[in-house]
């Protein structure tokens, strides 16, 4: 039953066919699956249609940062295009005011496309003076041969979901040709996506490093994300 949090979604872009490096939200029945847990991370393994994807959880013991590392690994004769996209809806407020009210806790988000960066960076409008501000900042760091224009992001739950769309099969991603519309600013309901395209041939493999990191100003989320602009 855990389907929320923050998803990696993978696609083959010559057939559509779309799954999840976890179990869920996809729910595709895969080759191989196996999960590890150790005292700094967590591992997810498994195969899909010749595809071996490991993913690694961690959180940062010197910044409020979360590390999702995706090492894909080509099993097959063929060379195979894909598409690695991420999703989660951002909150930035205490569990309980969100539960509550949880469609006016969005009102107050509005996001933007980070500065000379490959990420998403979101912002919380006061509604009280001595309210402390917060800023939340997602963005990818990848290693593996990209194609031209082969990343684009969204910030709008309706856009990636589609009408009466959910994250197990969203409309974003339904099509191989399609990339994520680009919208950011203030939507009504708050998400962080990213998608990256990546060609891996016979036996190839490429890694992806999904960054969610939290701060206090700008300036100081910025000097945390260049600490970990590398893999």
């Amino acid at each position: 039953l855990d389907h929320w949090g923050c998803w990696i979604y993978i696609q083959d872009r010559d057939n559509d066919y779309l799954w999840s490096a976890t179990q869920q939200p996809v729910n595709a029945t895969s080759v191989s699956h196996v999960v590890r847990f150790f005292a700094h991370k967590a591992e997810f393994y498994r195969i899909d249609a010749a595809i071996a994807v490991t993913t690694e959880v961690t959180v940062s013991p010197d910044h409020d940062v979360e590390l999702r590392r995706v090492t894909l690994h080509n099993q097959d004769r063929r060379p195979r295009r894909l598409a690695v996209s991420s999703y989660g809806e951002v909150v930035m407020a205490a569990a309980g005011g969100d539960t509550r009210h949880p469609a006016f806790n969005k009102l107050f988000i509005e996001s933007e496309l980070l500065p000379r960066s490959a990420g998403l960076i979101f912002r919380r409008r006061p509604r009280a003076a001595g309210e402390q501000p917060v800023l939340v900042a997602h963005a990818v760091v990848g290693a593996g041969r990209m194609p031209r224009n082969g990343q684009s992001y969204e910030s709008d739950r309706a856009h990636f979901l589609g009408r009466g769309g959910s994250v197990r099969a969203p409309a974003a991603l339904r099509r191989s040709r399609d990339q994520l519309s680009g919208t950011v600013g203030a939507t009504l309901d708050p998400i962080f996506a990213l998608q990256r395209e990546i060609d891996l041939q016979p036996d190839e493999s490429a890694q992806l490093v999904f960054v969610t990191a939290a701060a206090s100003s700008q300036a100081k989320l910025l000097d945390m994300l260049g600490q970990y602009a590398t893999l």
